[in-house]
């Protein structure tokens, strides 16, 4: 448990660097062109947002009752005049009934949906130098600085962790290895594919074909995670694939064998002397 929680550690410390490397550039006008329109369409997309979060809070809060009088629904159609329209086809006779209610939130949900998915198409294609800075980021960091630096990011430099070849520590991981690694743990493909549908499909289209591909990438980690669990080795899928395994060393520089018998019999007599070491204080009390 203790490796793999020091591997989570040193997962999150990577991504951080990587994305605030990423964030940063395409943060720089002079290199990402498409800042303005991005920071445009982002805004309409975070006021959308927030029009169909207080419409439908409101909505919520005044229907608690099971009533909505005219004051509350006058309040609420002053929110948004795109949403006011589900209900004003509904409060004709100055009442709303459950069945109404469910009507009008599946209907606001329904349009919010739609506005989102033009939205976010938009956002997304004017994402393209941060997807590109991404991709080049992640292939410099996870591939060419683990290789000249023999498996140790920054985050893994922190945690003692450091990537070796499975089969010989001495033998040096092929930058192949390294490549089938980031391909597996840091996402290129979701990103290569969102690059080439950003540049072929519209709303509806772009939306669902990247969100299928993110479900398979959100599955695909969890295997890698399950496997490194399950594994006596910590060995997780990416590994097997790549020929690889992450070692944990010492302050010395000696690698620490958390799965080997020796190890965990080593651990087991520790436990076993500070049981009796309690006892004996108990007994002497």
């Amino acid at each position: 448990m203790k490796k793999i929680l020091k591997r989570i550690g040193a997962y999150f410390i990577d991504m951080m660097v990587v994305m605030l490397i990423t964030q940063c550039l395409s943060g720089v006008p002079f290199i990402n062109k498409q800042l303005d329109t991005y920071n445009k369409y982002y805004q309409e997309y975070s006021n959308a947002l927030k029009e169909y979060s207080e419409f439908k809070l409101e909505l919520q809060n005044s229907f608690k009752d099971e009533k909505i009088t005219e004051k509350e629904y006058s309040k609420i159609i002053k929110i948004s005049d795109d949403y006011k329209q589900e209900i004003e086809k509904f409060y004709d006779d100055k009442k709303i009934t459950k069945k109404e209610y469910k009507t009008i939130n599946k209907n606001m949900d329904n349009h919010y949906l739609k506005i989102y998915k033009k939205l976010y198409s938009k956002v997304e294609k004017n994402s393209i130098c941060y997807f590109i800075i991404y991709l080049i980021t992640t292939i410099f960091y996870f591939v060419f600085f683990n290789y000249y630096t023999n498996g140790e990011t920054l985050g893994k430099k922190i945690f003692h962790l450091k990537i070796v070849n499975n089969k010989d520590n001495n033998k040096k991981v092929s930058i192949l290895s390294y490549i089938i690694r980031a391909i597996f743990l840091y996402q290129p493909i979701y990103y290569i594919i969102k690059l080439i549908c950003v540049m072929t499909l519209n709303g509806n289209d772009y939306y669902n074909v990247t969100s299928i591909v993110y479900d398979i990438q959100y599955y695909l980690q969890f295997i890698i995670i399950l496997t490194v669990m399950i594994k006596m080795d910590g060995r997780g899928l990416h590994d097997l694939l790549a020929g690889t395994r992450v070692a944990s060393y010492n302050r010395k520089g000696e690698e620490i064998d958390y799965y080997s018998k020796s190890f965990l019999t080593k651990r087991l007599d520790e436990e076993i002397i500070e049981k009796k070491e309690n006892l004996k204080q108990g007994n002497k009390k």
